[in-house]
């Protein structure tokens, strides 16, 4: 169920992005609930209906692909709340990954993932309005620019530390096949574009704190990647606490932590 409160967060904060939604009731005997909205036609096209699936870019598709990524990168920092029973339900599914056998991925990663999980929690560190689900099925783009013309599904949207959104950035700077992960050309000016546009819109100043702030953002999104991709969903689409062991999903978080 959409929550009001945070459905009007992500207006303030991303405006007509965010479609106004109309809450019609539940569907009678449906066991989960089945909620019922409307929500206006926003133009646009799926993501991954211009994503570019081949390695080199021309000019013009390069840059129609910084557009997309310097969209991301305007996420905005919001009042802090009480975190704790987030940051434990990270801590759980990660220690419980850390027990799967064989290995998913390797206890070194895992343990540097949750020994940094207070310092994203912490009372210095941004925390932002997240989406949660923000995948390249839910983010409608310009078809001719590939700018930002919608965001979709704000089900699961909810207030934490920035940078849990932030495998998008990894699915934005390439394209997964059968034959496994490729890397555009323009990844590393992609990546730049990003964080020229957060450090401008964020504010942040300072080598030494943007530093900080970019390395905990960076295991963040490890940490989103691996909650959406590692573990069973639940009814509401939220992830559970049962691994999924999926070849093609395993190669996708192999291929993002460089293993």
């Amino acid at each position: 169920m959409l929550d009001a409160d945070i459905v009007k967060l992500a207006k303030e904060i991303h405006g007509n992005l965010v479609p106004e939604s109309t809450f019609h009731g539940n569907m009678e005997g449906a066991d989960p609930p089945l909620f019922i909205y409307s929500m206006p036609y926003l133009r646009g096209s799926s993501y991954t209906g211009v994503q570019a699936f081949w390695v080199e870019m021309d000019s013009n598709e390069e840059s129609t692909q910084r557009a997309f990524v310097k969209d991301l990168a305007r996420s905005q920092p919001v009042d802090h709340q009480t975190q704790a029973k987030k940051q434990l339900g990270i801590y759980k599914r990660l220690t419980r990954l850390a027990e799967e056998s064989p290995p998913v991925l390797s206890k070194s990663i895992l343990s540097k993932l949750i020994e940094a999980l207070p310092s994203m929690f912490g009372n210095d560190y941004p925390q932002v309005l997240t989406h949660n689900d923000f995948s390249v099925t839910n983010i409608l783009v310009n078809e001719d620019t590939s700018e930002i013309a919608g965001i979709v599904d704000w089900s699961l949207a909810s207030v934490m530390p920035f940078g849990l959104d932030l495998d998008i950035l990894f699915l934005a700077t390439g394209f997964m096949t059968i034959d496994g992960w490729h890397d555009y050309g323009c990844k590393p000016q992609l990546q730049d574009v990003f964080w020229d546009e957060f450090w401008f819109s964020s504010e942040i100043e300072g080598e030494d704190l943007r530093r900080k702030t970019q390395n905990l953002a960076e295991v963040a999104g490890q940490i989103g990647a691996i909650l959406r991709l590692a573990f069973r969903r639940n009814d509401d689409g939220s992830p559970s606490e049962e691994v999924l062991v999926s070849q093609r999903r395993i190669g996708q978080l192999k291929a993002w932590f460089g293993e």
